[in-house]
């Protein structure tokens, strides 16, 4: 559902596991499924995040997800 004053959908998030979680493998995961469903497109997968290009190529970088 988006939110009527941002325009952002909310994120479909269940309880946490109480042993923790990785806020990095949380990321990668984020940024592994938009890059899918931009087709792998940066620049779409960017705007998409609402992240600098620049950002969004460092941590594609950063945890070698480059398709």
């Amino acid at each position: 559902a988006l939110d009527q004053n941002t325009g952002h959908g909310e994120l479909p998030l269940g309880p946490l596991p109480e042993e923790g979680v990785s806020l990095q493998e949380i990321e990668k995961e984020v940024i592994r499924r938009a890059l899918a469903i931009c087709g792998g497109n940066r620049s779409k997968t960017a705007i998409f995040l609402e992240i600098p290009r620049h950002v969004l190529i460092y941590r594609i970088t950063k945890y070698e997800l480059d398709i």
